[in-house]
């Protein structure tokens, strides 16, 4: 072997294969929150299989107490490890059996407490020491990053919070089950909520409430006079890192005195991080739920196609949501309803 071909080889082994990105997201928290949550993304990832980096922050601002693995190093089996003991400085080491399971995701989470008087605005989250990135076949690939901000707010900065109610399907008959999803507005900070829904009882029962995501419950309360139920979500530990967000879904039956009604938001309170006592509003949200046609089967408003195969489908059965002339059976009788609806319409 000649030294021109070794030295070709030698090259061809250290020559980076790609560029590849580590990101940091922006944030923000108010003065005094715990375990606000910073997030390094990768991005092009093709090959990635482990690298080190070292986040730079302002310590007048922020302490950093914890560094974990994010979604794509926990898919990944990516081992995370570094410390947060220097301030301003996080230092991070990826290393991982083969590539990255996705070539965009994130590998780290960096937690931090915002001091108490930390100063109000914008202050830069940055890389910096020594940034590497290995591809799979033990090669090295060029590094490119893109810095994040991290803002600092006062309590008093946030506008209140909103609720807002969809239902699902928003038109119903008797015997369904309808979803009515909460979200709220303006909720980065905070660590629980309240939401309270007013109900008519002689046209919706209530069935159960289920918390959305990482949210937690400790259970529903019904009130019989004036009727409704309140439920509460909380993040353990942690404050809600996103302005936007779905709290929970309340479902309800339909009972056969079903006709056209309004779920209402009557009340609404949230506790953030720091503050002194509750945030309550008069929400004055609300969702209609309509009457539906019996034979539309989908609940969009329209009899069509699709509810024909709907009901297709549950010919020769005993359903009684498809049993149109309540005969016990699903058969031709409700096969000559549906059809005179079909042509017709709802009537």
């Amino acid at each position: 072997m000649t030294k021109v071909t070794i030295l070709l080889l030698l090259l061809f082994q250290t020559t980076t294969l790609q560029a590849t990105l580590y990101e940091i997201s922006d944030t923000s928290g108010v003065q005094g929150a715990q375990n606000i949550e910073v997030k390094v993304w990768l991005r092009d990832g093709e090959g990635y299989a482990g690298g080190q980096f070292e986040v730079k922050y302002d310590q007048r601002v922020l302490t950093a107490t914890e560094l974990v693995a994010g979604r794509l190093s926990l898919e990944s089996s990516f081992l995370v490890t570094g410390n947060t003991n220097e301030l301003g400085t996080v230092k991070a080491v990826i290393a991982g059996p083969t590539r990255a399971k996705q070539t965009e995701g994130v590998l780290a989470v960096i937690r931090f407490n915002v001091k108490d008087n930390a100063p109000l605005g914008n202050s830069s989250l940055t890389f910096g020491g020594e940034i590497k990135a290995f591809h799979e076949n033990q090669t090295s690939l060029s590094v490119q990053t893109a810095p994040g901000t991290f803002t600092a707010l006062n309590i008093n900065t946030f506008p209140l919070f909103r609720i807002h109610l969809t239902a699902n399907p928003p038109r119903a008959r008797s015997g369904d089950s309808v979803a009515v999803e909460i979200k709220g507005v303006k909720l980065q900070g905070a660590v629980g909520v309240t939401v309270r829904l007013s109900y008519d009882s002689t046209k919706l029962e209530f069935s159960n409430f289920k918390a959305h995501g990482d949210f937690v419950s400790p259970g529903e309360k019904l009130n019989e006079n004036p009727r409704y139920v309140e439920i509460g979500v909380a993040t353990l530990g942690e404050t809600i890192q996103t302005d936007t967000s779905l709290i929970g879904t309340v479902t309800f039956r339909v009972p056969p005195t079903f006709s056209t009604t309004q779920v209402t938001s009557s009340f609404a309170e949230l506790r953030r991080k720091g503050a002194e006592g509750f945030e309550t509003i008069d929400p004055n949200s609300s969702v209609e739920i309509e009457e539906g046609c019996a034979e539309d089967f989908d609940g969009n408003g329209e009899i069509e196609f699709r509810d024909f195969f709907l009901f297709a489908e549950k010919f020769g059965s005993n359903d009684q949501r498809f049993d149109l002339d309540k005969d016990g059976t699903v058969g031709l009788g409700d096969f000559l309803v549906f059809a005179h609806s079909f042509v017709m319409g709802c009537e």
